[in-house]
């Protein structure tokens, strides 16, 4: 079965770089940010890479974006880790 991340903070930075690694491996994503045009491209280059990447957009200071997206990350498989880079 394949193994489920979601990386907060995958448009930019640390983050991206998470989500591109862990894509490498052969990890679905959920990738979370607040800027969603960056969010999406990240998305959509590990897509076209042959990766999986589900692009929710979230600030995660903000408890209610949050309890938005906790669905998304319950139906996107088995989540086996959390990355944060804020």
């Amino acid at each position: 079965m394949t193994s489920t991340a979601v990386i907060t903070g995958a448009s930019a930075g640390i983050g991206r770089a998470t989500a591109f690694l862990l894509a490498d491996k052969g990890y679905n994503l959920v990738l979370a940010a607040r800027q969603n045009d960056r969010l999406e491209a990240v998305a959509l280059q590990i897509k076209e890479l042959g990766g999986q990447a589900l692009a929710v957009p979230t600030d995660v200071t903000d408890v209610k974006q949050v309890n938005l997206s906790s669905p998304w990350v319950k139906t996107a498989g088995i989540l086996s880790g959390c990355c944060y880079a804020l």
